[in-house]
């Protein structure tokens, strides 16, 4: 809901904050209900030998242990070469931006890649705010990609 930025001896620093509120129930309701549903589709193979996986959904802290998940499941796989489609995640946390460091770090170890595809304005000013924007592959095109 709100993000901070501020520069402090030739560092940015960027202050993610979303709140989370109780609809119902009381302080004992699990306070995982009130945060997004994320999924992830199966990973489908492309004609390079990449696979894309759909993502949908809001990349919070739940999202995140999704996709970390789905790491494991793409090394023990060795499928190392994939395209993640955003076209479907309207909201990424520093949850979220943490695990998509991890999951590109890890592939690029290991000789592959990770590319992201359809990524909304929105979220690609947080990549571009944390200085991500070249490290990470972002395509508005699947041809481009493959």
């Amino acid at each position: 809901e709100h993000m901070n930025y501020s520069r402090d001896a030739n560092f940015n620093r960027i202050f993610f904050e979303k709140s989370m509120h109780h609809s119902s129930g009381g302080p004992d309701v699990n306070r995982e209900v009130d945060m997004s549903n994320f999924e992830v589709g199966d990973p489908k193979p492309l004609q390079d030998g990449s696979y894309i996986i759909e993502l949908r959904g809001d990349l919070d802290a739940k999202g995140a242990l999704i996709m970390e998940n789905l790491m494991s499941q793409l090394t023990e796989s060795m499928m190392y070469r994939i395209v993640l489609d955003f076209s479907s995640v309207t909201f990424i946390s520093s949850a979220g931006v943490g695990i998509l460091l991890g999951i590109v770090s890890t592939l690029r170890e290991e000789g592959g890649d990770a590319m992201f595809l359809n990524v909304s304005l929105k979220i690609k000013s947080v990549f571009r705010l944390l200085n991500l924007d070249d490290f990470f592959t972002i395509s508005d095109s699947k041809e481009k990609i493959v």
